[in-house]
């Protein structure tokens, strides 16, 4: 099975679909839960919890082999771009079905902390308030029948211009002063002034991770599968790049790239969550999904045919030990290839 996560833009924000492909048998009843690969916690309807928990959806449709559940914001307001996880597919009473998916973009409803209350309209600014009208006094004669003012004038200009004049003369003193001081730091202390640009060149500030990387590159909507195969790349070479942070974060590039239909992104995915190879961060492995994808790019890609034959070993040996997952992987594929 293959999930793959869409905004349903018809129901608008808050709401989006879970597209199932390769699903066994779709089923009249679906049930699903959705597990968090960073820290394997489970959403319930009061958040992450390390049970799992069931979900419904709120409707659903399908055609062939594929199944479309669609959700609401009690689902869709708990995930997160910068996350990766695994939809398990509850069908009947078929085995649970489970494919790792990430998401570039969810449309969140918002619910916390909206500015409008829904449905109301936004005021417009308010007007610029009138200066409350003075209570009318007598009648004022017009300004040429006054009488000129005799007693209460204010005094001659001379008193105006002497607070001035002391004014300009304390400014000038205290530029002088500031020129003096300034000079006599510069001298007495010319080690602490040198000593503070070394500290900041020093003491540079962090680059962003991984993930914060991949989560900028992936906002850009004109990304495409190549750009995002160069920063896999070089991401996986940095000093980290084996750390279980960078390999969630790189896993989702991968995932970009190969729902855009690049061969080697679609080669790499099915080796991080092939269970013949060593983990791969925090995915959870699928053999199912790895030989779907192994398939997919067989062609194109020859060195694929090496890597099926080696999962189609390891999942023998393990059957053959009573590995009951194992044995399930084994009927699914080879019901997958039934029914192409």
């Amino acid at each position: 099975m293959k999930v793959r996560f869409v905004n349903d833009d018809q129901r608008g924000r808050g709401y989006a679909c879970f597209v199932c492909a390769d699903v066994i048998e779709p089923s009249a009843k679906f049930a699903f839960s959705i597990c968090k690969a960073s820290d394997m916690t489970f959403l319930g309807k009061s958040g992450w919890q390390s049970a799992e928990e069931k979900h419904v959806p709120d409707s659903w449709a399908r055609k062939d082999n594929t199944a479309a559940l669609y959700v609401g914001p009690a689902v869709v307001d708990s995930l997160d771009e910068n996350e990766n996880y695994r939809l398990t597919l509850f069908a009947g009473g078929l085995a649970p079905q489970k494919s790792a998916f990430s998401i570039t973009n969810v449309n969140r409803s918002f619910r916390e902390g909206q500015s409008l209350v829904q449905g109301a309209v936004p005021r417009a600014a308010p007007p610029e308030e009138e200066q409350p009208e003075t209570p009318a006094g007598p009648e004022q004669p017009p300004a040429d029948a006054r009488e000129e003012p005799v007693a209460d004038t204010p005094p001659p200009a001379r008193s105006v211009r002497l607070p001035a004049v002391f004014a300009a003369a304390l400014a000038l003193v205290l530029l002088l002063g500031g020129g003096l001081w300034r000079y006599a730091r510069q001298n007495v202390n010319t080690p602490a002034t040198d000593e503070t640009p070394r500290t900041q060149a020093e003491n540079p500030e962090p680059a962003p991770g991984a993930r914060e990387q991949v989560r900028q590159f992936l906002r850009d909507p004109q990304t495409s599968a190549r750009e995002a195969m160069t920063l896999y790349h070089a991401l996986s070479r940095a000093p980290d790049g084996t750390g279980p942070e960078t390999q969630d974060a790189v896993y989702r590039l991968l995932y970009f790239a190969s729902q855009k239909g690049d061969a080697e992104a679609t080669l790499a995915l099915a080796r991080c969550v092939d269970p013949a190879t060593p983990a791969f961060g925090t995915i959870p492995k699928d053999a199912r999904e790895a030989w779907g994808h192994y398939a997919a790019v067989v062609q194109k890609k020859p060195e694929a045919a090496h890597d099926m034959q080696t999962l189609k070993a390891w999942l023998e040996t393990e059957a053959g030990g009573g590995n009951a997952l194992a044995r399930q992987w084994i009927d699914a594929i080879a019901g997958d290839a039934a029914n192409p």
